[in-house]
């Protein structure tokens, strides 16, 4: 499993540009984190680590729901270990069917 290319935003650069020049006592003048603070980093934390959950085992909930077309994404590509040597383009179209399954499923339902 390959890591994403490094993206950065202009202003992020600016204030990392900007922190990495002020000299340590600067820093240590900053005051602390409040408890308020920390309650928005937590939940950006718990935000993240949510989609990141929900997209790890949605193609195992697809596939034990039989949504999937058959030889699709296996269970086994989720693991970095076992690359499942797919192309984007057949993960990719995959997935499209399975969401239109879904949908199509889901209006029969209706």
């Amino acid at each position: 499993m390959a890591l994403p290319r490094p993206h950065s935003a202009p202003d992020f650069e600016r204030l990392n540009t900007w922190l990495n020049g002020l000299p340590p006592e600067a820093l240590i003048g900053f005051s602390q984190p409040t408890a308020q603070d920390f309650a928005v980093f937590g939940a950006i934390i718990q935000i993240f680590n949510s989609i990141e959950l929900n997209l790890r085992r949605s193609p195992a909930a697809f596939e034990a729901g039989g949504v999937l077309p058959e030889r699709t994404l296996p269970t086994s590509a989720l693991s970095p270990k076992q690359p499942s040597g797919l192309r984007g383009a057949e993960v990719r179209s995959g997935l499209i069917a399975a969401i239109r399954k879904v949908r199509s499923r889901a209006r029969a339902g209706a």
